[in-house]
C-alpha cells in the first residue's frame, strides 16, 4: 500500500489548492482525504467536488486569479 499523505515532488508545479487534491488523487484515489462525524471523503471525491465548485465559480463570472471569500 502506498502512503496516501505522500509529500507532493518538490519539482512539481502546485498553483492553488485544487492542485494538491488533484496530485494526491492521481497517486491514491480510494485513499481518505477527509474524515469527519463518521462520513469520509477520498482524494478522487474531493478532486471532483473542488471542480465542481471551480466549475460554478466560473460561471457565476469568477476570472482566473479572481479572490472568493468563504463565510462559514
Amino acid at each position: 500500500m502506498t502512503n496516501p499523505i505522500a509529500p507532493i515532488h518538490k519539482f512539481s508545479t502546485v498553483g492553488t489548492l485544487a492542485d494538491i487534491a488533484r496530485y494526491h488523487a492521481g497517486l491514491n484515489p480510494d485513499a481518505v482525504a477527509l474524515s469527519f462525524e463518521g462520513r469520509e471523503t477520498t482524494y478522487r471525491g474531493l478532486d471532483a467536488a473542488s471542480s465542481r465548485v471551480a466549475n460554478a465559480l466560473i460561471a457565476g463570472g469568477v476570472k482566473a486569479s479572481g479572490r472568493v471569500a468563504i463565510l462559514d
